[in-house]
């Protein structure tokens, strides 16, 4: 997953909520902290709501990355081997051109 359940701050940027959890419970093992701030600009953090447009694109993202299709390791080798046969063959053909350009300048 991306990014789990995009959270937006009162300054704007953006965390998902297990980053924005683990970062506000190691400010409050701080007694000298009293209120949260921003871990990027850190601005006094007064609201933090559902940041609903990342998550939508998120969403969207995710389906989109669902419909690429995944390739084993053994098509993987297969498609690599498949296409070194082809640059052969295009090595060669590249080698008979030249051959053939030669023979007309002559």
């Amino acid at each position: 997953m991306l990014y789990s359940n995009p959270k937006v701050l009162s300054c704007g940027h953006s965390l998902c909520i297990k980053c924005l959890n683990d970062y506000i419970k190691t400010g409050l093992e701080d007694p000298t902290i009293y209120f949260v701030t921003c871990p990027f600009c850190r601005l006094k953090v007064i609201d933090i709501n559902t940041n609903f447009a990342l998550r939508d694109a998120i969403e969207n993202m995710e389906k989109m990355l669902s419909l690429i299709p995944r390739f084993s390791d053994e098509d993987i080798n297969e498609l690599e081997k498949e296409l070194l046969a082809n640059i052969d063959k295009f090595s060669i053909l590249a080698t008979n051109i030249k051959h053939l350009e030669n023979i007309k300048k002559v």
